[in-house]
């Protein structure tokens, strides 16, 4: 990922571009943090984890797998209805705490990017 825009400092939003050359948000540790504190969501993302692990391809022998969770997974897991679980996966997709499917239909945490929002800035 590298920097987009030829714009100085400060006068635009920060924004990285993707490899496929989609521009993707910085990281925003606050707004992590800000969706953490919805009590739900944190539930959520607790369940995610639990299913998902790290979010990490993992390899066994010659397979590397992915593991997902889905809508109906996390409500069974969680004891929560389903609008309110939707709507706390898109909460934390929204804040890059976990990323969904390619069809939509999954989640997975988003280890990489808290492992951006923990880094020191860079100098």
């Amino acid at each position: 990922m590298t920097p987009t825009g030829s714009e100085p400092d400060g006068a635009r939003e920060p924004r990285l571009t993707h490899e496929m050359g989609k521009d993707i948000p910085e990281i925003d540790g606050a707004a992590m943090l800000r969706a953490l504190a919805d009590e739900e969501a944190l539930i959520v993302f607790a369940a995610v984890v639990e299913t998902t692990g790290t979010g990490s391809p993992a390899r066994t022998g010659n397979t590397i797998s992915l593991t997902w969770t889905t809508l109906g997974g996390v409500s069974r897991r969680t004891g929560l209805r389903e609008p309110a679980v939707l709507n706390a996966l898109e909460r934390l997709t929204q804040a890059r705490l976990i990323a969904a499917g390619p069809a939509g239909d999954g989640w997975q945490t988003d280890f990489s990017s808290l492992c951006q929002a923990a880094a020191p800035p860079s100098s």
